[in-house]
């Protein structure tokens, strides 16, 4: 084996080595930008690649401007026609017999005590406001319902008669009663509703008369403005 003897070699360290004295000076400057384009080209290759913004959506376009929709013209329903206010005029002209039966008989009261007579006794004035009270309610019902039902002066006069007979039990015994008196109870009951009924006619003819004049007045106020 040949020893490599320390005395026959010596290292000159002024001298560049064979690797760095190759025919290019710049060795250190090129590999160090060799590997900043790798790494850039390395990290180039994991980044993913930026996103393309949206495209902002497209104005939209003005509609035209539609036109109302025209109203079509509804059907007219045909008009029912109007039912008589029947229990508005029975409860009315009950309440108004009710309470000129009890304004008669305070009168007659008040007459009677001044003029110094008995006049719980007197059978002609009792019936007589009896008969004004029944005639008084079903002439107010009728007037109401125009006389186009009889219902409302019929409820008033079936409850003053069984108000009368009930009166008349608790002042005569059940021998006392005769069942004529039942039946003229019944007659001038009827009469005077009946009566009232009739009568009812009159505020119908008074508005009918006042509105002929109105329409006269005003047809000759139109004459004379048409003269003018």
């Amino acid at each position: 084996m040949y020893l490599i003897r320390p005395d026959r070699y010596s290292i000159d360290y002024s001298r560049p080595a064979p690797a760095l004295a190759s025919g290019n000076g710049n060795f250190l400057a090129v590999s160090s930008l060799e590997r900043a384009r790798r790494n850039l080209a390395r990290e180039a290759q994991q980044t993913p690649p930026p996103k393309k913004a949206a495209a902002p959506p497209p104005a939209p376009k003005p509609e035209p401007p539609q036109e109302p929709p025209r109203r079509q013209p509804s059907a007219k329903k045909p008009a029912r026609p109007k039912r008589p206010p029947a229990i508005l005029a029975t409860l009315s002209g009950l309440l108004l017999s009710g309470i000129i039966l009890l304004a008669a008989t305070g009168l007659y009261g008040a007459y009677c005590f001044s003029r110094g007579l008995p006049g719980d006794v007197n059978v002609y004035a009792s019936t007589i406001m009896y008969c004004l009270a029944v005639f008084a309610g079903c002439f107010w019902a009728g007037a109401m319902v125009k006389r186009k039902t009889l219902v409302p002066a019929g409820i008033i006069c079936a409850t003053y008669l069984v108000i009368s007979v009930v009166v008349s039990l608790q002042l005569f015994s059940l021998a006392e009663f005769k069942f004529t008196m039942l039946l003229f109870k019944v007659l001038i009951t009827a009469v005077a509703g009946l009566a009232g009924f009739v009568l009812s006619v009159i505020p119908y003819l008074i508005n009918q008369a006042l509105k002929r004049s109105r329409q006269k007045e005003r047809e000759r106020r139109l004459r004379r403005r048409a003269q003018y």
